[in-house]
């Protein structure tokens, strides 16, 4: 994001500018294949101190990359670090044995070893971003346009909640589908945070910036907590311009109650295809006639925005997919007002396919076919 904003940037003078005892970088999704070890590399090479990546990808492809990159010396596993990255630094600074950090990969004597994926929290609460610190710290240290999450951030900022961590859906393409969370990263169930502990963290993005902020995942996931969610809004009164996305049409109720908690509210969901036997194929279980009360209601509460997300790429699809996606749009919008009201984007699955995803894991059975199963492969198709 830092490249994109600043066209002439140095990267290894910014980086050798970067003192730290130990350096941490994500390995998240697959996008990030080739820039994250790229950074890695760097690093090391600059500063010769620890190197520690994380995130479901390097989760996932942890024997790689300790078997191919010499220049990452420890990998921490699985969807929350917090603690293990808290024990880890215990253990570095005060000495210790590391085989009693949990999640922990790293080598002995040229061996690699590991201590499992043993820490997944079910409460997430005392993993709140504590933004008051976080705001503080970046602006005493003008580290602000180094913190970009996208280079267009400036110009078009979003903050996110990130209310759970895992999923009770099975979307095909999706690395953080059950199916993955299962079988790959240990998460049995969802991991959630308080409703009190969502709105504190909503509170510490307002507070400090006024900008659009984000639920990342449906609500509903959280059962009764997400009323509970939607009425502490409402009654803290927490001034701001949100946005909710849902996995399939909410009801009439629902909207109702959140159209009360949040008037500004932009909606999103992803229909994926026009075609429900392709939709219902990649995971999204709803039919067009359920799509279709789902818009007229939104639109009947006044909401600020209806956004719909269609993917092209997926297994089923036919020729004409475009032109069948403006023919579904029209036909769901017929007779309501959507003047300034609706936005409709189409996407490709790009640019791969999520390793832990179902597609992804049982390819070519899937109807996807892969150039890349192996991290490096991945990393070399970026190039």
């Amino acid at each position: 994001a830092l490249m994109i904003v600043k066209k002439k940037l140095d990267v290894e003078k910014f980086l050798s500018k970067i003192y730290a005892e130990v350096y941490a970088i994500d390995l998240h999704w697959l996008v990030h294949a080739h820039g994250a070890l790229e950074v890695a590399k760097l690093v090391k090479s600059l500063h010769d101190r620890p190197v520690v990546l994380g995130g479901l990808s390097a989760t996932y492809y942890w024997h790689e990359v300790m078997d191919k990159c010499p220049y990452v010396d420890y990998v921490l596993l699985g969807d929350t670090t917090e603690l293990p990255m808290e024990v880890f630094l215990d253990k570095m600074f005060r000495g210790g044995d590391l085989g009693e950090v949990p999640n922990l990969v790293y080598r002995v004597n040229g061996s690699v070893k590991t201590t499992g994926l043993s820490f997944i929290p079910d409460n997430l609460d005392k993993y709140i971003v504590d933004y008051d610190w976080l705001f503080s710290r970046y602006s005493k240290r003008s580290l602000v346009l180094a913190c970009l999450p996208w280079g267009d951030f400036l110009r078009r900022p979003i903050g996110a909640v990130i209310s759970f961590k895992g999923c009770t859906y099975n979307c095909a393409f999706c690395g953080g589908s059950r199916y993955a969370y299962e079988r790959f990263y240990g998460r049995r169930g969802l991991g959630v945070k308080s409703p009190e502990a969502i709105i504190k963290e909503v509170r510490g993005i307002l507070e400090n910036v006024k900008i659009p902020v984000f639920f990342v995942g449906d609500l509903r996931l959280l059962g009764k907590r997400s009323r509970e969610v939607l009425r502490l809004l409402r009654e803290e009164g927490v001034d701001g311009e949100f946005m909710f996305e849902f996995f399939r049409p909410a009801d009439c109720e629902f909207l109702e109650e959140l159209r009360r908690a949040a008037p500004d509210a932009i909606i999103q969901i992803s229909p994926d295809s026009p075609h429900e036997d392709v939709r219902k194929t990649a995971g999204r279980p709803y039919g067009n006639a359920e799509l279709r009360s789902f818009v007229k209601n939104v639109m009947s509460l006044g909401f600020k925005r209806l956004d719909l997300y269609f993917m092209i790429g997926l297994n089923g699809q036919r020729r004409g997919e475009g032109e069948d996606i403006v023919r579904l749009v029209n036909n769901l919008t017929e007779g309501l007002d959507v003047k300034g009201k609706l936005a409709v984007f189409a996407a490709p699955l790009a640019p791969f396919l999520d390793p832990g995803s179902i597609a992804f894991e049982n390819s070519p059975d899937s109807g996807y076919r892969l150039y890349a199963r192996h991290l490096y492969e991945h990393r070399d198709l970026l190039l």
